[in-house]
Order: structure tokens, then sequence, then C-alpha cells
């Protein structure tokens, strides 16, 4: 028995599946598969809630959604920023204080380690050219 928003297996309901972008939903070439495409299809469409999880930006897994022709929630930057993909507000944010930023970047500086800081749709790098 199927109930709304809830996909059963067994004695188990999914109402809720997270994926991995990178490196499991994407293959090695960082393309959706057609068998892989239509697995999601078929549990978004059955009412179950899917979540995409990445370390990146936002930015880069709309396309993903695209390509599906799905909106929903996704978790970006390894947790730290989690957005709704329909309307890009950023639902929670896990932010580090600036000035606790500083001793890290001032240690990648001295030893000539590159090192980005993200926000939840910008990135700041750093280069001598």
């Amino acid at each position: 028995m199927k109930e709304k928003g809830m996909e059963r297996r067994g004695n188990m309901r999914f109402r809720l599946v997270a994926l991995d972008v990178d490196g499991t939903l994407l293959n090695d070439r960082y393309e959706l598969t057609p068998a892989t495409k239509d697995t999601v299809k078929k549990v978004s469409d059955a009412g179950v809630e899917v979540v995409f999880c990445t370390g990146r930006s936002p930015v880069s897994v709309f396309p993903l959604l695209q390509e599906l022709d799905m909106q929903g929630t996704i978790i970006t930057h390894n947790g730290a920023a989690t957005v709704d993909s329909a309307t890009r507000k950023v639902i929670h944010l896990y932010p580090i204080p600036t000035e606790e930023l500083f001793p890290f970047i001032a240690y990648c500086r001295a030893h000539g380690v590159h090192f980005d800081v993200n926000s939840a749709f910008g990135i700041y790098t750093e280069s001598e050219n």
C-alpha cells in the first residue's frame, strides 16, 4: 500500500531520500545516466522528497535539477548551507565567524596553500595575478 508522500518497501516507508551528487548520483564524467535519471524521477513521482547533497555551491546543482525537471531542497557546502532551489532562498546557514577564519587564512598565505572562502552563493579566492 502506498500512502501519499511515501514509498513503501516491505515494512519501511520513505518520505525523504537524500542523495550525494558527486561520484554517487553523477558518474565520473559528471553525467546523470539514463537509468539514474529514471530512478530519481520515479522516486520523486511517488511523492518522496528528494534532497540533493553536495560539497559544492547550490549553483552547481541547479543544472542537475533542471535536467531532472525537479525543484526542492538542496544541502550544499558539505552541510553549511541548505537552499530552496525554487526560490533560491537560504533555509539554514552554518557560517564560520569571520574572525575565526583569520588564523587559517594566515596559515595558508604563509605556506603557499590555496584556499577559498564560500558564502551560500559566492566564493572568495586569492591569487597573486
